[in-house]
């Protein structure tokens, strides 16, 4: 840490990126990430994490930032912050006095939200889709039942992933993997849950839905991963090279 309180000393201007998230037990934190150059490098390093203890509002927010600033003693340094486009980031930043900026990838996420809220067949696609991978977790039977189907057919077992509202191109991950479970899927709606019924169109349409999100969710893993790895990125990577998720 010492390393980079000199390296940040020694710069002209950081940029900040701030996020907040939940973790497993629903705890909330923040996280602050400076960006910065050091010997033609561009550098980017986490502040702070530290976990919310009250409602995440701009003042909170604000002085939350503000200790964290003055502890690098970067305050006359900061020339952006990078946040979602949450009221409470937004004034937080202009309370600071501090340009913000909305984050890209944000941004092209709500616009794949934005898409499902307004179109009502992938929107109708993601419900069902989401209604039975809910099925399939919640019953230790039916989840049972599902993976002797995939060893019935000779395949590695796998679970279905469930999309998450907060979590960027979950919709993507849900369906590419409901996808790669085809198969073992028609067997196990066929003997454990014959009152759901996919038919031709709904995996075509979930087939030409994944098509155009895989380009979505290239594009977010692509610009997470040129600025030093994001959390997004680690979790993907973590979803898509694992069997157990």
């Amino acid at each position: 840490m010492l390393k980079y309180h000199k390296q940040l000393e020694s710069c002209s201007w950081v940029s900040l990126t701030s996020d907040s998230w939940a973790s497993c037990t629903q705890t909330l934190y923040l996280t602050v990430t400076a960006h910065f150059w050091a010997s033609s490098l561009l550098v980017a390093k986490t502040l702070d994490c530290c976990m919310i203890s009250e409602r995440s509002t701009a003042d909170y927010i604000e002085r939350k930032l503000r200790r964290m600033m003055s502890k690098f003693k970067i305050e006359k340094k900061v020339s952006a912050a990078v946040t979602d486009r949450g009221s409470n980031m937004v004034k937080a930043a202009r309370d600071l006095g501090v340009p913000h900026e909305p984050c890209f990838s944000h941004n092209l996420n709500s616009v794949v939200r934005s898409t499902f809220n307004l179109i009502a067949s992938p929107e109708n696609l993601r419900s069902k889709v989401s209604s039975m991978v809910t099925s399939c977790k919640k019953s230790a039977t039916m989840k049972r039942n599902f993976e002797n189907c995939q060893t019935l057919l000779q395949l590695p077992v796998k679970s279905l992933l469930q999309s998450c509202l907060t979590r960027w191109n979950s919709e993507y991950l849900m369906f590419e993997r409901f996808l790669d479970l085809q198969d073992p899927l028609t067997l196990f709606l066929n003997h454990d849950m014959s009152d759901v019924v996919l038919t031709r169109e709904d995996w075509r349409n979930l087939r030409e839905v994944t098509k155009i999100l895989k380009s979505f969710c290239e594009v977010t893993v692509h610009i997470c991963y040129i600025f030093h790895g994001h959390s997004d990125v680690k979790w993907w990577f973590a979803c898509t090279h694992s069997n157990s998720n």
